[in-house]
């Protein structure tokens, strides 16, 4: 039996050295966007901490004071991100450092 063991444990091992299997899938996320600034928010963007481009995530402007749930499907290995989002006036505000993989609710100030 242990033999065995050891030998799966190896192949698992050499799949994932290998790119053969991904330890993490890549899912669709849902975090809500809470805006607590005095405009409405009118674009979010994220771009992986690792590299990559941003990704627009809002699809319709969020109101002074509303809440509004995202879904996004990020890379695998990304959870960790950049965000930015965009007032109504046009002020850009960034997030850095945002692990949107554990994070429920984003308050937007």
């Amino acid at each position: 039996m242990k033999t065995h063991r050891i030998r799966i444990g190896l192949l698992a091992c050499l799949a994932l050295v290998f790119g053969l299997v991904s330890p993490v899938s890549a899912a669709t996320l849902s975090v809500k966007f809470k805006n607590q600034t005095a405009q409405s928010i009118s674009a979010i963007n994220i771009t992986p901490k690792s590299g990559g481009p941003a990704q627009g995530i809002l699809s319709s402007a969020i109101a002074a004071g509303a809440t509004q749930a995202v879904q996004f499907t990020p890379a695998a290995s990304d959870c960790v991100f950049v965000l930015s989002y965009v007032t109504g006036a046009g002020q850009t505000t960034s997030v850095p450092d945002t692990d949107l993989c554990q994070t429920e609710q984003v308050i937007l100030q």
